[in-house]
């Protein structure tokens, strides 16, 4: 394995090296089916309405706007 990492670019290798001391994190992520991407879309979301939306007046029409998108109850 050492001698084809010579062979490699090093950008590679660095890609390689990053990989292999993070293996344990890598086959955790492929093995549980846990991901963030839930709370990834909202925060993709509120970004989107930020930036449509600049001209509210206060943080309260923009939090209000949000969890309307999100379908929450507001009481």
């Amino acid at each position: 394995l050492s001698k084809d990492l010579k062979d490699c670019p090093s950008c590679f290798r660095t890609s390689l090296k990053s990989l292999k001391d993070k293996k344990q994190y890598v086959l955790n992520a492929l093995i549980t089916k846990y991901t963030n991407a839930r709370v990834e879309g909202k925060n993709n979301t509120i970004k989107v309405l930020k930036r449509v939306s600049f001209g509210f007046r206060s943080f309260k029409n923009l939090r209000l706007r949000v969890l309307l998108r999100e379908k929450i109850q507001v009481i």
